[in-house]
Protein backbone atom coordinates (compact mmCIF):
# COMPACT_ATOMS: atom_id res chain seq x y z
CA UNK A 1 0.00 0.00 0.00
CA UNK A 2 1.11 3.46 -0.77
CA UNK A 3 0.39 6.94 1.10
CA UNK A 4 -0.18 10.03 -0.93
CA UNK A 5 0.09 12.98 0.64
CA UNK A 6 -1.48 16.37 -1.35
CA UNK A 7 -2.27 19.90 0.07
CA UNK A 8 -1.40 23.53 -0.76
CA UNK A 9 1.84 24.60 -1.83
CA UNK A 10 4.85 24.88 1.34
CA UNK A 11 2.38 23.64 3.52
CA UNK A 12 4.87 20.96 4.74
CA UNK A 13 3.96 17.55 2.07
CA UNK A 14 7.63 16.82 1.69
CA UNK A 15 8.68 16.99 5.57
CA UNK A 16 5.91 15.06 6.53
CA UNK A 17 6.01 12.49 4.03
CA UNK A 18 9.51 11.80 4.38
CA UNK A 19 9.46 11.85 8.22
CA UNK A 20 6.19 9.36 7.98
CA UNK A 21 8.06 7.13 5.32
CA UNK A 22 11.20 6.97 7.79
CA UNK A 23 9.04 6.29 10.99
CA UNK A 24 7.08 3.03 8.79
CA UNK A 25 10.33 2.29 7.06
CA UNK A 26 8.77 2.96 3.48
CA UNK A 27 10.10 4.39 0.39
CA UNK A 28 9.67 8.36 0.30
CA UNK A 29 9.20 10.30 -3.21
CA UNK A 30 9.17 14.17 -3.62
CA UNK A 31 7.41 14.54 -6.97
CA UNK A 32 8.80 17.92 -6.63
CA UNK A 33 12.06 16.46 -6.63
CA UNK A 34 11.88 14.02 -8.98
CA UNK A 35 10.47 16.66 -11.56
CA UNK A 36 13.67 18.88 -10.71
CA UNK A 37 15.50 15.69 -11.72
CA UNK A 38 14.24 14.73 -14.63
CA UNK A 39 14.26 18.37 -15.70
CA UNK A 40 18.31 18.09 -15.43
CA UNK A 41 18.59 14.32 -17.45
CA UNK A 42 16.85 15.80 -20.10
CA UNK A 43 17.94 19.33 -20.72
CA UNK A 44 21.37 18.89 -18.85
CA UNK A 45 20.09 22.17 -16.32
CA UNK A 46 19.86 22.26 -12.51
CA UNK A 47 16.72 24.39 -11.67
CA UNK A 48 14.10 24.14 -8.85
CA UNK A 49 10.90 23.24 -9.64
CA UNK A 50 9.06 26.64 -9.67
CA UNK A 51 12.20 28.37 -11.86
CA UNK A 52 11.14 25.22 -13.95
CA UNK A 53 7.78 26.92 -14.55
CA UNK A 54 9.48 30.08 -14.46
CA UNK A 55 11.23 29.19 -17.50
CA UNK A 56 9.68 26.50 -19.56
CA UNK A 57 6.29 27.81 -18.24
CA UNK A 58 3.52 25.38 -16.76
CA UNK A 59 2.42 22.99 -19.47
CA UNK A 60 6.01 21.29 -19.38
CA UNK A 61 5.94 20.71 -15.76
CA UNK A 62 2.18 19.20 -15.84
CA UNK A 63 3.75 16.82 -18.67
CA UNK A 64 6.57 15.64 -16.15
CA UNK A 65 4.35 15.75 -13.23
CA UNK A 66 2.29 13.45 -15.20
CA UNK A 67 4.67 11.07 -16.55
CA UNK A 68 6.33 10.45 -13.14
CA UNK A 69 2.51 9.92 -11.55
CA UNK A 70 1.86 7.38 -14.04
CA UNK A 71 5.03 5.25 -13.03
CA UNK A 72 4.14 5.98 -9.62
CA UNK A 73 1.35 3.56 -9.95
CA UNK A 74 3.98 0.18 -10.11
CA UNK A 75 5.13 1.24 -6.66
CA UNK A 76 4.28 -0.44 -3.56
CA UNK A 77 4.99 0.94 0.08
CA UNK A 78 5.85 4.24 -0.96
CA UNK A 79 4.91 7.66 0.47
CA UNK A 80 4.40 10.31 -2.11
CA UNK A 81 4.76 13.76 -1.61
CA UNK A 82 2.86 15.44 -4.27
CA UNK A 83 3.25 19.41 -5.75
CA UNK A 84 0.54 21.77 -4.42
CA UNK A 85 -0.77 21.21 -8.07
CA UNK A 86 -0.96 18.44 -8.49
CA UNK A 87 -4.04 16.88 -7.27
CA UNK A 88 -5.94 20.20 -9.40
CA UNK A 89 -5.82 18.47 -12.85
CA UNK A 90 -8.78 15.78 -13.33
CA UNK A 91 -6.08 13.21 -15.33
CA UNK A 92 -3.86 13.48 -11.96
CA UNK A 93 -6.31 13.15 -9.75
CA UNK A 94 -7.47 9.50 -11.65
CA UNK A 95 -4.33 8.19 -11.33
CA UNK A 96 -3.58 9.58 -7.75
CA UNK A 97 -6.96 7.36 -6.66
CA UNK A 98 -4.89 4.52 -8.05
CA UNK A 99 -1.89 5.05 -5.85
CA UNK A 100 -3.12 4.53 -2.42
CA UNK A 101 -4.40 6.06 0.42
CA UNK A 102 -4.37 9.98 -0.17
CA UNK A 103 -3.48 11.95 2.75
CA UNK A 104 -4.83 15.64 2.94
CA UNK A 105 -2.27 18.13 4.80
Amino acid sequence: MNFVLIGFCSCGKSSAAYELAKRLKMKFVDMDKEIEVRYYLRYGEELHYRNIILKEGPELFFQIEHKILSELVWFTDCIVATGGGCPLREENRKILSQLGKIIYI
